[in-house]
């Protein structure tokens, strides 16, 4: 394994450690994830990693009213509907991090549907839905996957994350006041879920987009 490979992320909470051979660098990363799911959707999440040494943890307000990785579900969208997520990443680690999270639409077929009847593009509309606070994070890449349908759009946390640090993404999902009702029927189960992805801070880059194209893959 040539220096500076990352290990294959699991699918959920994860800490990986790369060794390259005798007084090299290691890499730290870490992942989470959680689902939030609207109407009929139903919601996935996983345990924490407790791993103390590099570690992140996703949680977000839940059906309870309490903070969890169980996602929320909404009952009665609207136009106009204000639903709060407020998901939040913390740094449960020993190490300062770069941070991105992603945030993936299910259903895009009939989100770019009703779209379209408004002249809207998915790729610029969705994130408008989210408010997102732009003076921390950056939108980077947006990846569509049609079999799936899905779009996922990547933000990068400006900061570095230092350890027990809490990084807030948005605090709601607005819908657009100009659908129709029959429209946000067409949206009735959707799910829009986020992953966290971290890695350490030293010696990856000047900033979180530099540190994740360099040493992530």
């Amino acid at each position: 394994m040539r220096a500076k490979k990352l290990i294959v992320l699991l699918a959920c909470a994860l800490c990986a450690l790369a060794l390259a051979g005798a007084g090299s660098l290691a890499y730290f990363t870490a992942s989470d994830k959680i689902s939030h799911g609207f109407l009929v959707a139903t919601s996935e999440g996983g345990e924490v990693d407790p791993d103390a040494v590099f570690s992140i943890a996703l949680t977000q307000i839940d059906d309870a009213g309490g903070q969890s990785q169980q996602g929320i579900t909404y009952q009665d969208m609207k136009p106009g509907s204000k639903m709060p997520l407020d998901p939040k990443v913390k740094n449960t680690g020993e190490h300062s991090a770069w941070l991105r999270v992603t945030a993936t639409f299910t259903q895009t077929q009939a989100w770019e549907r009703v779209l379209a009847t408004h002249n809207m593009d998915a790729k610029t509309a969705l994130p408008a839905l989210l408010d997102v606070n732009a003076r921390t994070w950056e939108l980077g890449e947006v990846n569509t996957d049609a079999a799936a349908g899905t779009m996922t759009f990547t933000y990068y946390y400006a900061p570095e994350l230092k350890p027990g640090e809490v990084a807030r993404l948005m605090e709601n999902l607005t819908l657009d006041g100009a659908f129709t009702s029959d429209e946000v029927d067409m949206l009735s189960g959707f799910q829009l879920k986020f992953r966290a992805e971290a890695i350490q801070r030293e010696n990856t880059g000047a900033s979180a987009r530099e540190a994740f194209a360099n040493y992530w893959n």
